[in-house]
């Protein structure tokens, strides 16, 4: 009888101790953004497997041992909250939105997803990688980024359209480009120009300012032609312009990128020659075609008719011949500047407007005189969802260009061959 009371005794004291370790901590977990209460958020104890659910109410009821120190409020899209624990009796937390870094999303022709829930083969690039180039074409930016994509570019025209192969040159007569996409708005990407036989062409996509610009994501297979149809078929390149971000400041911001285009390179096996050396080669040449001594082949070459007619009669002479550096004469050092603006603005709750405002303007002088590019640029974007059932919003932009195409294109209408 004695062993059983000492048994008794003890399992209540060990009960009693039990319950002493424990305390119940209540509150209310709601939304930073309009606080409303949040059903389903998960409160535990860190490094253990107490834990418990807010009800609909958001509210919430946990026993919580007197040896915990931190409480963790987790919430999918929600930012995780820990909160030091010491012995209160309740505790109200409001969780903010957790904004998903646009390097992790693919935007689609439906919506947005994350890449670890996309199942298509999709290529995203942020404007981390798309403001550092200076070409006026910002889709200029997926060369060297995008696996799998082949881009040929025929031209140094500033402002000029490039070939661009997603999924190969499968097509011998029928399209190869890809269809653009804007803001959700196909954009007709052909090119333009007065002088396209010449090579002189313009592409419309050089009207859009890179600085603009969120994301570039490359739809490249069948996932692409779901969304589109037949007119994805050599694939899909989806551009999203920037927009205020919920809870976060008004941001003024302004850029300046300066630099400049210089003739390529080239080796001493391609030299060129001045007045004497030229005509010291035409005639050497004439000498040998005629079979003749030098002497004769040179009253020839200045007194005869070789060309039609006498360079005598038209007063040239060895000494009066001009000299002149044909390849300084066409080419320069080109300029090239470009200065933007930007103002993005959001309030802090989830139905406030999200604006986005911009003004840019670039300055793309070539190598080669006579070709150049001026842009001047305005967007503003504005959206907002005032409730659950309704949103609006407004995508403009516009965009003035300036081109002067120069000669190019062909062997008889461009300069720098002309000049060699």
């Amino acid at each position: 009888m004695q062993k059983v009371l000492i048994t008794l005794s003890g399992m209540l004291l060990l009960g009693w101790s039990l319950l002493a370790q424990n305390s119940t901590l209540s509150g209310t977990v709601t939304d930073a953004a309009d606080n409303s209460p949040i059903p389903g958020v998960s409160v535990f104890v860190k490094g253990t497997t107490t834990g418990t659910i807010t009800s609909a109410d958001g509210t919430y009821s946990l026993s919580v041992p007197d040896d915990a120190s931190v409480i963790v409020y987790s919430f999918v899209g929600m930012k995780t909250q820990e909160i030091a624990y010491s012995g209160q009796s309740k505790i109200n937390v409001s969780l903010q939105s957790d904004a998903i870094d646009m390097d992790e999303v693919v935007v689609t022709g439906y919506g947005v997803t994350k890449k670890a829930a996309f199942t298509g083969a999709a290529s995203t690039l942020g404007d981390e990688k798309i403001i550092d180039r200076t070409n006026a074409n910002p889709v200029r930016s997926l060369e060297g980024n995008v696996a799998g994509l082949q881009m040929n570019t025929g031209s140094g025209q500033p402002g000029a359209p490039s070939t661009i192969y997603i999924r190969g040159k499968n097509s011998l007569n029928s399209g190869t480009q890809p269809l653009y996409v804007i803001d959700g708005v196909p954009m007709e990407a052909g090119t333009w120009g007065m002088r396209e036989n010449e090579g002189s062409e313009y592409s419309p996509l050089s009207s859009l300012n890179s600085n603009d610009i969120e994301t570039i994501t490359v739809l490249k297979d069948a996932t692409a032609t779901s969304i589109y149809g037949a007119r994805a078929a050599n694939g899909v390149i989806v551009i999203t312009t920037k927009k205020g971000q919920t809870g976060s400041k008004t941001r003024v911001s302004f850029g300046m990128k300066m630099g400049w285009e210089e003739m390529p390179v080239y080796t001493d096996d391609y030299k060129v020659v001045n007045a004497d050396q030229y005509n010291e080669l035409q005639v050497e040449g004439w000498q040998n075609y005629l079979g003749v001594d030098y002497e004769t082949a040179k009253d020839r070459y200045y007194n005869g008719s070789i060309f039609g007619y006498s360079l005598a009669d038209q007063g040239i002479t060895t000494e009066n011949m001009a000299n002149v550096h044909w390849m300084d004469e066409v080419t320069q050092t080109g300029f090239v500047q470009e200065y933007n603006f930007s103002l993005q603005s959001a309030g802090e709750s989830q139905t406030s407007p999200r604006v986005y405002l911009s003004a840019g303007y670039l300055d793309n002088e070539a190598f080669v005189k006579g070709k150049d590019f001026k842009r001047y640029s305005f967007r503003f974007n504005l959206d907002q969802k005032p409730s659950n059932w309704i949103s609006y919003g407004v995508n403009s932009s516009l965009s003035y260009t300036e081109m002067n195409m120069g000669s190019g294109g062909g062997y008889f209408s461009d300069p720098v061959t002309q000049a060699m």
